[in-house]
């Protein structure tokens, strides 16, 4: 309103100031997501197969922001890891939600992409650790675990970066048609042509992309 207010005598300093709260809110999500890291990490150290306990209440989620539009899959109540993970991410992104101009959005895009995968690697290196001492029962339950990440977790996560981006919104300020910002990975990049500059948009993430590593885990959840 102050910016507005000096813009009627040609001293409209908004521009300048956006920046700043770009930074600051990126900052935040940051130290969100390599808090989330740590203890997503931590969580697969002490994991054991035995805790997969199914519930069927979603009281351990947040209630507001996001999850308002977007609830949480109820099977990620069954391994605390991905619980922890989607609390955190769910957390931040509300966070954000206050200040996400979509000038975040590329960056917001790769912080939660490197989490993922880094995620899917501490999944794979459990696998590598315990495989050889895991019962039937138990290689069951990692199957299921997997397929959890590949089917449940990992959607929803692109989903809720959607949400926090919208593609109308993205497009609107791209001045782009809705067929030329379709997120694909193997090019996700798209110049365009904004105030006489070039910018590179690289919006979202691909959950199946992500979830390519876990192939040779549970191939047949890739049938």
């Amino acid at each position: 309103y102050f910016g507005l207010s000096f813009s009627r005598v040609g001293a409209d300093f908004r521009s300048l100031i956006m920046p700043i709260f770009v930074r600051v809110s990126l900052h935040s999500f940051q130290l969100s997501v390599r808090e989330a890291k740590h203890e997503f990490h931590e969580a697969m150290k002490h994991f054991t197969l035995t805790q997969t306990i199914p519930s069927f209440s979603s009281s351990s989620f947040p209630t507001s922001g996001i999850s308002n539009f977007l609830s949480p899959p109820h099977s990620l109540l069954s391994y605390q890891p991905l619980e922890i993970l989607t609390n955190a991410l769910v957390a931040a992104f509300n966070d954000m939600r206050s200040c996400a101009p979509i000038a975040m959005a590329p960056e917001v895009s790769k912080e939660v992409e490197r989490l993922l995968q880094s995620a899917v690697r501490d999944i794979g290196e459990y696998h590598r650790i315990e495989h050889e001492t895991f019962t039937q029962a138990e290689t069951q339950a990692f199957n299921r675990l997997c397929r959890v990440v590949i089917v449940d977790f990992l959607p929803f996560i692109e989903q809720c970066l959607s949400l926090l981006f919208p593609e109308d919104a993205v497009q609107h300020v791209a001045s782009c048609t809705p067929l030329s910002i379709r997120h694909t990975h193997q090019d996700n990049s798209l110049s365009l042509s904004t105030t006489r500059r070039k910018i590179i948009l690289n919006i979202g993430i691909s959950a199946e992309t992500l979830a390519e590593p876990m192939r040779n885990l549970v191939p047949e959840v890739f049938e």
